[in-house]
């Protein structure tokens, strides 16, 4: 944590560096909302799923676990 990360983007045919962003910041409580989101919508009884929605957002919750996780362990994924 607290490192300064780059996003590259783009490379020339040397091989250098040509381009680079400053990736998005981590937000926990963001991270938590998409969370609570997707569980709001897979408890939601008064609705039928696809069972395509219901992988998508089981796997996004899982991807938010694991990066909510990394994030307070100090570990980049």
């Amino acid at each position: 944590m607290g490192k300064d990360y780059r996003l590259i983007v783009g490379v020339n045919e040397a091989g250098e560096i040509i381009e680079v962003e400053e990736p998005e910041r981590f937000n926990a409580f963001c991270s938590l909302n998409t969370i609570e989101e997707h569980l709001r919508m897979l408890t939601a009884l008064d609705k039928e799923m696809l069972i395509e929605d219901f992988t998508d957002s089981i796997n996004c919750i899982y991807e938010e676990v694991y990066a909510l996780r990394a994030y307070i362990t100090g570990r980049e994924q």
